[in-house]
């Protein structure tokens, strides 16, 4: 049941990233649907109240990632409006968001900070070679088609489970 969920997440993330990166914009339809389904595999997996914690504690780190980010733009420009308006994507927030139903709090963590270096050197490197290429980085998009890259890649290696940090903790006890 799992593995069918997870091919379903595959599909809407492929979707999404396919959506960013052509319009930059998403059908407000996905966001809902992939929380749901990473929400329900979460709870499957470790029950209510573990689950609530991850979530919690992701979107805790999240929120004070996005009031940091707020910060440093507004010390810059000086208008909340235009911060808001031309500096936060209200899909990416979204999408970041779904995100922390996703995985355990290490590896949101390693998730997010990964996802975030690889799409601004990404897309960096594609304005580079593509002279017309939009200003708006497709965050959404860019970090959709990796967690879809990195759920492809579990299921047919059995690899990370995203949902437990036993294995993570146990790499920091032996540092």
């Amino acid at each position: 049941m799992i593995e069918l969920i997870n091919i379903v997440c595959i599909i809407l993330l492929i979707l999404v990233t396919i959506q960013d990166f052509l319009y930059r914009g998403v059908s407000w339809i996905f966001y809902p649907i992939l929380f749901i389904l990473f929400a329900a595999t979460s709870v499957y997996k470790n029950g209510w109240e573990i689950a609530a914690f991850y979530f919690t504690s992701n979107l805790l780190f999240l929120s004070m990632m996005l009031t940091s980010v707020f910060i440093f733009f507004y010390l810059r420009i000086k208008n909340v409006k235009e911060v808001v308006t031309t500096r936060f994507a209200a899909g990416d927030v979204l999408f970041y968001i779904l995100l922390c139903a996703t995985f355990s709090s290490f590896n949101f963590l390693a998730f997010y900070t990964s996802a975030i270096l690889l799409s601004i050197i990404g897309y960096t490197i594609y304005k580079v070679i593509n002279k017309n290429a939009k200003k708006e980085i497709p965050e959404a998009g860019i970090v959709a088609l990796l967690l879809a890259l990195f759920i492809s890649y579990n299921l047919a290696s059995g690899g990370v489970d995203v949902f437990d940090d036993s294995e993570i903790i146990s790499l920091l006890t032996v540092l």
